[in-house]
């Protein structure tokens, strides 16, 4: 089944409701370009300041992010991944950074970040297992932008079976980002979709941008560069059997010590 996916890229700032307009401009717009997936970059609606963004925790199937991705998906028959700061399950405990996907027919179960980043540690508590999500489109597995950095997390997600990777992302470092975007998909045999910020981060430094859809064979098929938009490119996760019998990996991968 090919179709296009999109990853969208844009400048946040701490303006919930404007993050949100922004974000849904940037939604349709990939929509009128073809795009049935859509990633969002992590915490796209507080903006990338884990303290603030942590105040602003959410359910991920009935808080207001989800609601507002729920009624677009359902209108015009779309999957979409969002990712927010989610309210603990359990009182006076952290809440997580998440990543969920809205399809036509509900929301899916959280994907949680494993491994969190500097002062993410301080407000958020970290996932502990990956998850692969099934849908109409293939199956999804979530990288949440660090997680990107850490070979077992997307590894993991491929010997669940996922057949695309997707990739909710903060990130600043763009030659780190540019390896580990590619590495995952080649490595993994994954389509890989990977949604940034662009623009001023904390601490006066700049989110790198280059929003991306990358092949299982690790080729950029569309990259956003550095300004707000979107990569987009046709996708199949069917094409995933015949790179991964050309680039056996995960055939071949054997236990050792």
């Amino acid at each position: 089944m090919r179709y296009k996916a999109a990853a969208l890229q844009m400048q946040c700032g701490p303006d919930k409701a404007a993050n949100l307009q922004k974000a849904m401009e940037l939604l349709r717009a990939a929509v009128r370009d073809g795009a049935k997936l859509i990633v969002m970059p992590e915490l796209f609606s507080t903006g990338y300041d884990p303290p603030a963004a942590a105040k602003e925790a959410e359910s991920a199937k009935s808080g207001s992010v989800s609601f507002q991705l729920k009624e677009e998906a359902n209108r015009k028959d779309l999957w979409i991944v969002g990712s927010i700061a989610e309210r603990p399950e359990l009182p006076q405990t952290k809440p997580t950074i998440s990543s969920f996907l809205v399809a036509p027919e509900g929301v899916s179960e959280s994907a949680r970040k494993i491994h969190l980043w500097d002062q993410e540690k301080l407000h958020f508590a970290a996932g502990a297992r990956t998850k692969v999500l099934n849908s109409r489109l293939g199956r999804i597995g979530p990288v949440n932008c660090y997680d990107l950095e850490f070979p077992e997390v997307a590894r993991s997600c491929a010997v669940k079976g996922a057949q695309l990777l997707v990739s909710p992302a903060a990130f600043m470092t763009g030659d780190i980002w540019d390896l580990a975007t590619r590495a995952r998909a080649l490595e993994n045999g994954c389509w890989l979709i990977a949604a940034n910020h662009v623009g001023p981060a904390p601490g006066g430094k700049r989110f790198c941008g280059h929003a991306r859809i990358v092949a299982p064979d690790g080729r950029v098929l569309h990259d956003a560069g550095e300004k707000e938009g979107y990569a987009i490119a046709d996708v199949d996760p069917i094409q995933v059997l015949d790179h991964r019998k050309a680039r056996p990996y995960l055939t071949d991968l054997r236990k050792f010590e």
